[in-house]
């Protein structure tokens, strides 16, 4: 959370126009977004190479599962627990 605080609060400081610190805002995203597809991609084609069995994709879909499942009942019943 520290860099795009930082990042914004930087633009502030400039003065700069509503239509350029959108646009700066917008190249910031942009390189966050090549960072993530970068990380995606790798992990794809290396799923492509090595290959995934069936138990290994049964039991991540149902870890994830119970994650979710979890988070739900946490956001219906603790919501506290969250903040």
């Amino acid at each position: 959370m520290g860099l795009p605080f930082t990042y914004t609060t930087m633009l502030g400081y400039h003065n700069l126009s509503s239509l350029e610190s959108a646009l700066y805002i917008l190249i910031y995203v942009i390189f966050f977004i090549i960072d993530d597809l970068l990380v995606f991609t790798i992990a794809v084609v290396t799923f492509k190479v090595t290959g995934i069995s069936n138990k290994y994709a049964k039991y991540s879909n149902l870890f994830g599962g119970l994650i979710m499942l979890a988070l739900g009942i946490i956001l219906i019943f603790f919501p506290s627990f969250l903040l």
